[in-house]
């Protein structure tokens, strides 16, 4: 699995949130459940979605299971998204947990968003990372999804 760190930035902050990353990912992510394991984040004012709720929810489960439908209309009802981890794996598989198995780096895709700083995209398909590069300018290869990341 191939990790790659986004932080493209515009006026000392990211110029990117979720949406930008979900778009890049649109030929695979239907095909995946996806779970959110942790986020914390601002909402759009007209928002349907309270962040606020969502947080506790996933406190409270460890965990949410989203359809690519769903995930998608989170991302754009999020302004900024402060840290997050959102993992997409084939149906059938155990729900992901924190911290993360080795197993979830096989078929999946890992997307973390760390302190407001930078995006990581973990995925195995070549083409998907090639895409996120041309996709995005501050982009770098980088081990793995982040330093020890346990939510």
């Amino acid at each position: 699995m191939t990790c790659l760190r986004i932080a493209d930035r515009k006026n000392n902050c990211l110029s990117f949130d979720m949406r930008d990353i979900l778009k890049e990912l649109e030929d695979i992510g239907p095909n995946l459940d996806w779970y959110i394991l942790d986020v914390e984040g601002q909402g759009l004012p007209n928002a349907d979605t309270s962040i606020m709720k969502l947080e506790r929810d996933i406190s409270a489960q460890k965990a949410i299971v989203l359809t690519w439908k769903q995930l998608r209309h989170l991302a754009d009802q999020i302004f900024q998204t402060n840290n997050c981890i959102v993992v997409g794996i084939s149906p059938g598989q155990d729900p992901p947990r924190l911290p993360l198995d080795d197993k979830y780096s096989r078929e999946s895709v890992v997307i973390i968003a760390f302190d407001s700083s930078f995006w990581t995209v973990c995925v195995q398909q070549s083409d998907i990372i090639k895409r996120l590069e041309q996709a995005f300018r501050d982009t770098v290869i980088v081990d793995r999804a982040e330093p020890n990341y346990s939510g």
